[in-house]
């Protein structure tokens, strides 16, 4: 007969095994959600573009559409990380 492994080499087992899937997964969604600066500069760009279309005014339909892009490039911006450039983006 063969002998079972003991619940403390199943621990040690389950925790190394849980740490390696850890370790590999954080590095490549940070990876994976950066952009470059040229990126960035277009969606800051397309941002400030629709700031100043609101601000000319428009119909209330248009005003709407023109939130929800800005809301949708400033998502873009966050999620990729694009404040780390800081003053290279103006």
């Amino acid at each position: 007969m063969s002998k079972r492994p003991s619940k403390k080499t199943i621990i040690k087992a389950f925790t190394a095994i849980l740490f390696f899937l850890l370790t590999t997964a954080i590095p490549s969604i940070s990876i994976a959600q950066s952009a470059t600066l040229k990126q960035c500069q277009s969606w800051n760009n397309k941002i400030e573009h629709y700031q100043d279309k609101r601000k000319k005014g428009g119909s209330g339909k248009k005003m709407d559409e023109w939130k929800g892009k800005i809301r949708q490039y400033r998502d873009k911006f966050r999620k990729n990380k694009c404040s780390r450039y800081g003053r290279k983006l103006g």
